[in-house]
């Protein structure tokens, strides 16, 4: 996986991943099947309801509630880790609801169109500028459910200036978000 995260790192590569099609997983004994189990969480979660007026938020304890939500109701009960990184960085709300989306589709991505997947790694930093890396290790094909979540996140990341870039091979995949400081 880090492999991966270190060939997207360099300057002006491009690449494209596929994954295929998500695996169909049954219905939960209580009668929720995954996508009500995460609407439920995403309800609960303070950091994907998107702010009232101006306001401030930490990007990194927003990003803890989004993948405590996504653990909580996709990658639990399938044995998924989860791993977040993120060092304390104030946004306003705004901005910091448009990454905690970006993130959760990435998450909820990698968890659904990915095989055999057992851990999955976000890690935000900012310096020159704002990069976000969603990594897996799970085995991916290009499918249409992938494409269609790749397009999704690219058009929330280019109305923020930002550029999405992909990259997979048999050992993972990794998604890394790239945002010009100044869109922050």
């Amino acid at each position: 996986m880090a492999s991966l995260a270190g060939e997207l790192m360099e300057a002006n590569q491009r690449w494209f991943i596929g994954c295929i099609a998500p695996t169909t997983i049954p219905p939960r004994a209580d009668g929720f099947d995954t996508d009500a189990a995460w609407l439920l969480a995403a309800h609960a979660c303070p950091a994907l309801h998107p702010p009232r007026g101006p306001e401030q938020r930490r990007l990194d304890t927003a990003l803890a509630e989004v993948c405590a939500a996504i653990e909580s109701s996709e990658l639990r009960e399938r044995g998924i880790a989860l791993r977040v990184a993120c060092d304390p960085f104030v946004l306003g709300g705004w901005r910091t609801w448009q990454i905690c989306v970006i993130v959760a589709e990435l998450l909820l991505h990698a968890a659904r169109n990915s095989r055999n997947v057992r851990s999955i790694a976000v890690e935000f930093g900012v310096a020159d500028e704002a990069r976000c890396v969603v990594v897996d290790d799970g085995v991916a094909t290009r499918s249409a459910a992938w494409t269609r979540g790749i397009v999704e996140v690219d058009g929330l990341v280019a109305a923020m200036g930002g550029r999405v870039d992909c990259l997979s091979d048999e050992t993972g995949s990794a998604v890394m978000v790239r945002v010009p400081r100044a869109a922050l």
